[in-house]
């Protein structure tokens, strides 16, 4: 059973690869990508001179006490995975409305986290002008 899943999941996924674990009685999908440390964003160096390597990005999406519960978490990881926040809002939370409101510039320092006046949030003092 185990073998005719792993290229049903990495078809599903389009991942590259897929292995089922099985720690204690729990099955665990975990899907990868092969990636190369020069397509990321942060590039490994040694005394200047940039490092390659191949690697597998991996990360459990599904699990299951069996072959069939694993299936049906994998559909449901997949099937949330496609959507947006807005629409698993209005899922989780029938009756939901989502509008958006432009903040106006006096409310606009709490956005970025920082503070009133010059200073960042985390400063333990704040120099403000009081009328």
């Amino acid at each position: 059973m185990k073998d005719k899943l792993i290229p049903r999941f990495i078809k599903m996924f389009g991942c590259d690869t897929a292995r089922i674990t099985d720690p204690m009685g729990t099955k665990f999908l975990i899907i990868g990508w092969n990636c190369n440390t020069r397509d990321d964003a942060d590039q490994w160096t040694k005394n200047g001179e940039p490092i390659n390597f191949d690697y597998v990005k991996e990360m459990v999406v599904a699990s299951g006490r069996t072959y069939t519960q694993l299936i049906v978490s994998a559909k449901e990881y997949k099937r949330l995975s496609e959507m947006g926040m807005e629409d698993y809002l209005k899922e989780l939370i029938p009756g939901l409305k989502i509008k958006c409101v432009k903040p106006d510039m006096l409310s606009m320092h709490q956005l970025n986290e920082s503070g009133e006046g010059v200073h960042p949030r985390f400063d333990m003092h704040y120099k403000r002008k009081v009328r």
